[in-house]
């Protein structure tokens, strides 16, 4: 779960750079992080497929989801 941590940790940092510069790389970079999580999720299910675990990452889901949306909000709202 930590990975997931750093994860969303990192995507901040191309949020700020693009709403500084509003370089079109930084949505890129943005972009390829967003993808990284399900690749994450994926590892961790295989190696234990517990109800639990299975919950718990259905919450972060939900939780990385809302942040996404909230940090694309910034994004348009400052239309770069």
């Amino acid at each position: 779960m930590n990975l997931l941590t750093v994860n969303y940790v990192d995507r901040v940092a191309p949020v700020q750079n693009y709403l500084m510069t509003g370089e079109e790389e930084f949505k890129t970079e943005f972009d390829a992080l967003t993808e990284e999580p399900v690749e994450i999720q994926n590892f961790i299910t295989k190696m234990n497929d517990s109800e639990a675990l299975n919950e718990l990452l259905a919450l972060t889901n939900e939780l990385l989801a809302k942040s996404a949306e909230e940090l694309n909000s910034l994004v348009n709202e400052f239309k770069l």
